[in-house]
């Protein structure tokens, strides 16, 4: 099974969806001083990756499609 983070970021820059492009989508989160707070609260530092997108992406995907048995080998590592 492919980790779901590996498909998480494609919707941000995927023309039929989001049409951003990663870079666009990260500058407009850190432009908000309350995602920024909550990025640092989940990874502890005051800067917010594609990485962190992805697995917060991923972490809620996970919730929506409960009962899980497991998250081994959904999340990337960072």
């Amino acid at each position: 099974m492919r980790p779901i983070c590996k498909n998480a970021a494609g919707p941000i820059a995927n023309p039929m969806e989001m049409v951003f492009s990663h870079s666009f989508a990260i500058d407009v989160l850190r432009s908000i001083p309350q995602y920024v707070a909550e990025f640092n609260k989940i990874y502890d530092r005051d800067e917010i990756t594609l990485d962190h997108v992805t697995n917060v992406i991923t972490a809620y995907v996970i919730q929506l499609k409960r009962p899980v048995k497991t998250t081994t080998g959904l999340f990337c590592e960072i």
